[in-house]
């Protein structure tokens, strides 16, 4: 006997059960911590982009709107 759990006598077995156990779930964990990472990184890249992209189309329209402001251009003589 190695141990107790509670009040019950926790055996070799037992023992490397819950060994094995903790170290699937410290694995699980840290898995959980690199994938919650990635996402707040990928959440921010989406947040820049979309700020690029909604400047690049204020540009876009505004050039639109300076293009149709524009006065027509005088014919050339000939």
């Amino acid at each position: 006997m190695l141990g107790t759990f509670g009040q019950q006598p926790v055996g070799r077995r037992e023992s490397r059960n819950w060994e094995d156990l903790e170290g699937r779930l410290f694995q699980i964990e840290t898995q959980q911590m690199h994938d919650r990472m990635q996402l707040e990184t990928a959440i921010q890249m989406n947040s820049s982009l979309m700020g690029r992209l909604e400047r690049m189309e204020h540009i876009q329209e505004q050039r639109e709107k300076d293009k149709r402001m524009a006065p027509e251009p005088a014919p050339e003589p000939q």
